[in-house]
């Protein structure tokens, strides 16, 4: 998955300028990682909630900005704050009985059209499938590392737990996921 293309520097002035009212930059701000957070969001409380769950993260980025101390850490503290707002969500969930709406399946993807040349393994379509088989800590940090090319040190920043925990996830996770593939597509 690719990594976030956003220089620290420019980051870094934007929430320097969102720290000191600016709404434009804060609008900046959110066009660059609001898809990051709905992705992370998605991997940890669902599709159905995680757009809920990102707009009141977001609304927090809003409000505590100005208590960000080192610009350049934004990324870092802003999934932080996503991850903080997703755990709540989920202890208010457990709380309350589920209703059908919140249990129901993900939606199918849209289907494959006639125009591409080739055609991924069926495992490799199924990636999200075989990424919510993993345990929300694994899934965590698989998100985290691949898709947005998050080093130890943030990942351990944001999850609250020592490096070699993440390393220890990211291989389990890992683990786990080439087995799926493996019999899903008879990989090796």
């Amino acid at each position: 998955m690719p990594k976030l293309k956003t220089s620290s520097l420019r980051t870094s002035l934007l929430v320097l300028r969102a720290q000191v009212g600016d709404i434009q930059a804060f609008s900046e701000l959110h066009k660059l990682y609001a898809g990051h957070t709905l992705k992370y969001l998605k991997a940890i409380v669902g599709d159905a909630a995680a757009k809920d769950v990102n707009q009141e993260t977001w609304i927090g980025v809003f409000k505590r900005v100005s208590s960000v101390v080192n610009p350049t850490s934004f990324r870092s503290w802003l999934f932080r704050l996503a991850r903080n707002q997703a755990v709540d969500f989920l202890r208010e969930t457990r709380k309350r009985p589920y209703s059908l709406e919140e249990t129901s399946s993900k939606p199918e993807p849209p289907p494959v059209t006639q125009a591409f040349e080739f055609e991924l393994p069926s495992a490799l379509n199924d990636i999200d499938k075989h990424l919510s088989a993993l345990t929300e800590q694994h899934r965590e940090v698989v998100i985290l590392k691949y898709w947005e090319g998050m080093s130890y040190a943030e990942i351990a920043l944001i999850t609250g737990v020592p490096i070699g925990t993440i390393r220890s996830r990211l291989f389990h996770a890992k683990s786990i996921l080439k087995d799926r593939l493996s019999a899903t597509n008879n990989f090796n």
